[in-house]
């Protein structure tokens, strides 16, 4: 409940004229410590920091927004706010740096708080395709469900061969 009270808190200090990067981080990290540690599995090497290299790195990976500039400096606002936590989400959730752009870009400020505080809905892919695996209406399928880790589970349809644990 604190991790909410602290978002609360940052969310509402001055946006409007935009804020430094240092400040920034500072809001994101007053908000990071206060998140519930990752379920067991999570990756527990990611901290809940973030220096200015790494947002910058997350910025030319294109998981977070660049800054606008102002003159000579550069300014950063909420949805810049959202982006960092959403990060350190997913990072926590051992989301590959890879798979973040596709995941984060183009999300509306109300789409990147709903995943921050209920989660990321992963679609399968059939990468041969290159399409999303869905059905309609009228399909019927019969799924496998194998629990990976408290909190992940795995849906295969039944239509596929059963995986090898090394692919799972």
């Amino acid at each position: 409940m604190s991790a909410i009270r602290e978002f609360d808190k940052a969310s509402a200090e001055g946006w409007d004229d935009g804020v430094s990067l240092d400040e920034l981080l500072s809001r994101v990290n007053r908000v990071a410590a206060k998140l519930p540690p990752a379920e067991e599995g999570g990756d527990s090497r990611v901290s809940t920091t973030f220096l200015p290299r790494t947002f910058r790195h997350y910025v030319t990976l294109g998981c977070i927004d660049a800054g606008h500039r102002e003159g000579r400096r550069v300014v950063y606002g909420y949805r810049h706010f959202l982006q960092a936590l959403l990060v350190r989400r997913l990072l926590s959730e051992r989301v590959s740096a890879r798979r973040m752009p596709e995941l984060t870009a183009g999300r509306s400020d109300a789409e990147t708080k709903r995943m921050l505080f209920e989660g990321v809905e992963m679609v399968a892919r059939d990468e041969a395709a290159d399409r999303d695996l869905e059905y309609g209406p009228d399909a019927v399928a019969i799924w496998k469900c194998v629990r990976v880790s408290p909190g992940v589970e795995l849906h295969m349809s039944c239509d596929l061969p059963k995986p090898k644990p090394a692919a799972l």
